[in-house]
Order: structure tokens, then C-alpha cells, then sequence
């Protein structure tokens, strides 16, 4: 691997705009677009990374990517291992951190064991405060779109909001639907599907699914409630 730096490369005539992007990003600052919420997040060093590992100075760049969040480098002969595994769909386990090779991103997370939250009545749901966990922020709210409704009975408490298993199952009016069926469907990467929550019920049914929505004894016209689930 060649002795590089990021200001060299990125003064380089000969520099590619997906790189020039690719070292913007990881050494100055993420991208700040206040109007920008999508349900799925999107960052653009995920994918560049990712369409930059046939580079020969891959283990350079995959260095700069993982460092950013790391704090710390990988020898020049783990960093080559690893870009020769992330050539096909892969996680790989990196001590405190998870790297995920997912199509056309390289996605990478610190390990973390994700809390259960208790809510005993309606007024807990109300007063729920906006919680951050990982890629995304979760919220309940007065209004939203009609796929982010659910309502809620007395019977329904106290509800679980807690991580998504891929065994959980939702019933819809179409049939029932397990949550691996859904990722395998949506194409989510397994790391974001550490991240995922789901709201249960006191009956332990799976009442609410982002990015699906309600159960079919959950859903009516007027919601009681709105859980968004929004990227970071």
C-alpha cells in the first residue's frame, strides 16, 4: 500500500469525484441538510466506500473510513483481508465494531446492546421522549403519515417498545408477516436491523412495525397515536 494522505489525494488532478466525496466526508464534517429525513439513512461515504474497494489503494481509503468512527488503524494486512472479504455481502466482527459489506454500501457500527422501554399508560406514550439509537430516531406524535398510525386501547397497555427479532410476526390484512421476511424484502442491511423497533403489546402481539405499519386489529382512520421512525 502506497504511503498516502487525504490532502494529497484530494489535490490530485488525477482524483475521481466519487473520491473527492469519499475524503470529504470522513475528514471534515457529515453532510447537514435540515430538510433532509428520509426513512432509510443514506450516507454518502457508504456507498463510495463501497465503490471503491476495487481501487488498489483500497486499504488506504478503507483505513480513512473506519478510523473516523474507530479512532484507532488496522494493520496494512487486516485492512487487504478485509477488503478482500467486503467483495461480496458480508459483516465482519471488528472487536467493538460491526462491518457490514451490503450491496453498494459498507456500513459500520459500534457494538451496542439496545434497551427495552416500558410505557404503562397512554400518557407515557405521549410524553415519550425522542430517543436516538444508532442510524435512527424514534418518536411518538399527534400526526403523521397513515402508514406511521396506530390505535391504541386500554387493553393494549403496557406496551414494549423494544428491538425487532426476525422471528417477530405482524398480522395484516393480507397475512401474516414475519420482520426477516420484511428486511429480506426491503433489502435493509443486518446492521441497521439491530436498530429496528417494534411496539408490543401487553398481550405480546407486535401491534406496530416501522416501515410496515399497524396490525390489522390496530388500524382505523382516526390513530390514537403516530410512531415515526426517522434517519439520523
Amino acid at each position: 500500500m502506497k504511503a498516502l494522505d487525504a490532502e494529497t489525494v484530494m489535490a490530485s488532478p488525477d482524483t475521481s469525484d466519487v473520491l473527492r466525496r469519499f475524503l470529504r466526508y470522513v475528514q471534515v464534517d457529515s453532510p447537514s441538510d435540515p430538510d433532509h429525513e428520509e426513512r432509510v439513512p443514506s450516507d454518502p461515504s457508504e456507498h463510495a466506500m463501497a465503490a471503491l474497494l476495487a481501487d488498489p489503494d483500497a486499504p488506504f481509503y478503507l483505513d480513512l473510513f473506519l478510523a473516523e468512527s474507530m479512532k484507532r488503524h488496522l494493520s496494512q494486512s487486516h485492512l487487504e483481508s478485509l477488503c478482500r472479504q467486503l467483495q461480496t455481502n458480508c459483516v465482519v466482527d471488528l472487536r467493538d465494531y460491526k462491518l457490514e459489506r451490503h450491496d453498494d454500501k459498507v456500513l459500520l457500527a459500534q457494538k451496542t446492546q439496545y434497551p427495552t422501554f416500558l410505557l404503562g399508560d397512554r400518557e407515557s406514550v405521549k410524553n415519550f421522549q425522542s430517543l436516538e439509537l444508532g442510524n435512527f430516531t424514534y418518536s411518538f406524535n399527534n400526526k403523521g403519515e397513515v402508514k406511521e398510525g396506530v390505535t391504541l386501547t386500554d387493553q393494549d397497555f403496557p406496551l414494549t417498545l423494544r428491538p425487532a427479532r426476525g422471528t417477530d410476526r405482524i398480522a395484516l390484512r393480507c397475512g401474516t408477516k414475519t420482520l426477516r421476511r420484511f428486511w429480506i424484502d426491503r433489502k435493509i442491511p443486518r446492521l441497521w436491523r439491530e436498530q429496528w423497533y417494534v411496539l408490543e403489546n401487553s398481550q405480546g402481539h407486535v401491534v406496530f412495525v416501522p416501515g410496515i405499519g399497524c396490525d390489522r386489529t390496530h388500524f382505523s382512520i382516526q390513530p390514537t397515536a403516530f410512531m415515526l421512525q426517522l434517519a439520523r
